[in-house]
């Protein structure tokens, strides 16, 4: 028997995420603005995911994931 998904329940922890990014741009020791140009994204879409507001966009999803070291 399959499990339906709670349509309700969400699909992407916004807070962990987010967490995730200071994590990784703590243990680099750069600010925003140094990481944005190697991500590929400007400060501002680092600052708003970083501080969790609310759930990025695919491409910005993608090119922090491959910085960060999770592939693509």
């Amino acid at each position: 028997m399959s499990k339906h998904l709670d349509w309700q329940e969400p699909l992407f922890d916004v807070a962990s995420y987010a967490r995730s990014v200071r994590i990784a741009l703590a243990e680099r020791n750069l600010s925003l603005r140094e990481a944005a140009p190697q991500i590929g994204i400007s400060h501002a879409t680092l600052h708003r995911t970083a501080k969790g507001n609310g759930p990025c966009d695919v491409e910005t999803y993608f090119r922090i994931n491959r910085w960060m070291g999770g592939g693509s």
